[in-house]
């Protein structure tokens, strides 16, 4: 199998199940505690082998059934252990950030770090866990005038790390670039009568700061000016007393200077007039403002002879530095407003210039806050030969002083990313918690969701260790039949007792001759076991049997190979013997024996009557057709006698890779040639027996 795999469960109990695990290799993957009960398994995230999956369902009062174990093969291809290509590093700076960019050849995440010396340097960007092939981290915070080092790292999805040389780059000078200055109003068009009073607005930014601002106004459309004020603080507005100076061709400029003494101007993008004198509109009756979940809406009564409204917005009740919003409306909705209190004032203008004042009017929005970060304090981040039960602990506050309750989420694997599967304990209120039962030589995941008063949320970043790695190997012992002696037959039972100082004994294996091995099987205290397996090397005939073990753990730490001895009573004379299983002819025997069987004949004379016709003389009656692969095997020559009675040419047929051993083979009919066994191939072999007849093929 490959890509991702569901895997299912089915579980009954006679009050209810309360939940269903999975074990791989006996190791824990997943919880389920509703059914249909499931895990999806990445399979790209094991290496290519066989595995052992087990399901345990667990009742109410704690009572436990385990599957019977399935095994699987996964076989994703051969792994991705190329790490991306990195080129194309590059570095643009202003005096307090920098923008690094790079390529991969191939989808990856990003990060970097950097210093004030060659790297291994002393800081992290954040980590950025999009795989992209165009890579960019901005830094900000750095200092001016400085040189910094850095290097990049991209991993792929397949986990492979490429990291590049080391880089440098310079952050700029301060001061060293003129204001950028903007004009809102009067911009063209405006109207504005002699005597009243207009605010002029403008923008003014520095990389270091504005220091000055100067206003000036052109009755000429801009050929020559005149002052109106010089060296004013970057307020953002001026309230002018228009002059008696009518004329349609008005213009304001706007001159700011920084710290440097470099300048930037704007001017209007159009001429506005400058009218005579007319009476200026009454200020507006601004209304109660009602706050609901921080939105509101400002609005005020009609002043008759206003063309627009001024809004002023401030969180100081002075106006000191107010927001302008420019109206032809009576109302002004708010939303989204971060908590704190905000003031509010209008006025009326008409073409006769901007009138007075409201009264100011406060809208309160309450303070919410989430709960602040949360760090790390044993074991801290990325700390390895970590015990396998450890207490976890983290620190947490919250700005706003409401309490805390946290979900601790752990996984042994290394992610980046939370999910309700892993959470280990709810809504605790102590900042540790008790870890246990870790597995061997494993990255483990951990971190915690800070939940507050009011129900807001912060999840810690996602924190990793790594637990100690098992090197003990297991022991053990072996006893044939718990310690017996002897025993009559080839089946017998294997006691076994392993223990483990690490990981747990979690397999066990066995062989008759201490080279053909099983395959690994569950660790038991007992085994049922043949003696003349030939599978694992065994044989029929021996005096004395023995049989090896071998232990492994969880960790795949094999212990060494321990062995037993017992002696084999004497076969019961004339027993045909395949498998362990006595059959009452070598017909029956033969007719079920498959290639790599013994059919293993006792100590006494067995008589073949005719039965088959062979292939080559169908008109001819035989005594017995091997099968391919299968031995015919006796006690010995002198022990075991196999007798032709009437079965005319021929006793035995052979087969491909068939032997016939330990046997005397007598053809006892008598008139003409009589052929004992007929060699129906060069891979079979006679071996250790006694043949009266002749041979013939």
């Amino acid at each position: 199998m490959s890509g991702p795999v569901l895997v299912t469960a089915t579980a009954s109990d006679n009050v209810g199940v309360s939940k269903v695990e999975f074990y791989l290799d006996g190791i824990w993957q997943r919880t389920d505690s509703s059914a249909p009960y499931s895990w999806s398994w990445d399979t790209t995230r094991f290496a290519n082998r066989s595995y052992t999956l087990v399901a345990k369902a667990y009742d109410a009062a704690g009572n436990v059934g385990t599957s019977s174990p399935v095994t699987v093969t996964v076989n994703n291809g051969t792994p991705d252990t190329t790490p991306p290509t990195i080129s194309s590093v590059q570095a643009s700076t202003t005096s307090t950030t920098a923008t690094i960019t790079w390529v991969t050849n191939e989808p990856a995440n990003s990060q970097l770090e950097y210093g004030l010396s060659p790297c291994p340097c002393s800081f992290a960007s954040p980590f950025d866990a999009t795989l992209v092939i165009n890579h960019s981290i901005t830094l900000t915070g750095l200092s001016p005038s400085t040189t910094y080092y850095y290097r990049v790292y991209s991993r792929d999805v397949s986990r492979n790390l490429a990291i590049s040389g080391t880089n440098t780059f310079w952050t700029t000078l301060t001061g060293n670039i003129a204001p950028s200055v903007s004009l809102g109003r009067p911009n063209g068009g405006e109207n504005w009568p002699v005597g009243s009073v207009q605010t002029i607005t403008w923008s003014a930014t520095d990389d270091v700061a504005v220091t000055s601002v100067s206003l000036f106004y052109s009755t000429d459309g801009g050929l020559n000016w005149t002052a109106i004020a010089t060296g004013i603080a970057n307020s953002g507005s001026y309230a002018w007393t228009i002059p008696n100076t009518p004329s349609t061709t008005v213009r304001i400029g706007v001159v700011a200077r920084d710290g440097a003494g470099m300048t930037g101007e704007d001017s209007s993008d159009g001429n506005f007039t400058i009218s005579p004198s007319c009476s200026l509109p009454a200020a507006p009756v601004l209304q109660d403002i009602a706050v609901t979940s921080g939105s509101y809406t400002v609005a005020w009564g009609m002043v008759s002879v206003a063309t627009s409204y001024i809004l002023e917005e401030d969180t100081a009740s002075a106006f000191t530095n107010p927001t302008r919003f420019y109206l032809t409306s009576i109302a002004r909705f708010f939303s989204g407003i971060s908590p704190g209190t905000n003031y509010y004032r209008v006025k009326a203008v008409s073409s006769c210039g901007e009138g007075a004042w409201s009264g100011t009017k406060a809208a309160t929005v309450s303070y919410n806050y989430v709960p602040g970060p949360i760090t790390a304090v044993s074991p801290p981040d990325g700390a390895i030969d970590q015990p396998l039960s450890l207490i976890l602990c983290w620190s947490a506050s919250h700005p706003g002083g409401e309490s805390l309750r946290f979900n601790v989420y752990l996984f042994p694997a290394e992610i980046g990313y939370f999910s309700t599967d892993h959470i280990k304990s709810f809504s605790q209120t102590s900042t540790c918690y008790a870890a246990s039962n870790l597995p061997y030589n494993t990255t483990v995941s951990w971190g915690v969701e800070a939940i507050d008063d009011t129900g807001d949320v912060r999840f810690s970043p996602m924190f990793h260790f790594k637990t100690i790695t098992d090197t003990s190997k297991p022991t053990g012992a072996i006893s044939i039949n718990n310690g017996a002696a002897t025993t009559d037959s080839y089946n017998v039972t294997l006691y076994l007792s392993a223990s483990d100082t690490g990981s747990g004994v979690q397999y066990m294996r066995f062989s008759n001759d201490g080279t053909t091995w099983s395959t690994w099987y569950f660790y038991a205290l007992q085994f049922p076991w043949n003696l003349a397996n030939s599978a694992f090397g065994g044989r029929y005939g021996l005096t004395t049997y023995t049989v090896h073990a071998q232990f492994r753990d969880q960790q795949g730490n094999e212990s060494v190979v321990y062995s037993d001895m017992i002696d084999k009573l004497p076969d019961k004379p004339g027993h045909i013997i395949l498998r362990a299983n006595f059959y009452e002819t070598i017909e029956d025997a033969m007719a079920v024996a498959q290639p790599g069987d013994i059919v293993y004949l006792t100590e006494g004379t067995y008589v073949i009557r005719p039965s088959e016709k062979p292939p080559r003389f169908p008109t001819r009656s035989v005594g017995i057709v091997l099968n391919p692969g299968v031995t015919l095997m006796g006690a010995g020559a002198q022990k075991t006698t196999v007798i032709l009675q009437g079965t005319g040419l021929y006793t035995i047929i052979d087969a491909d890779n068939a032997v016939i051993e330990g046997l005397t083979v007598i053809n006892s009919d008598t008139g003409g040639v009589r052929h004992a066994v007929l060699l129906e191939s060069n891979a079979s072999k006679i071996r250790h027996s006694t043949v009266t007849g002749s041979f013939g093929g």
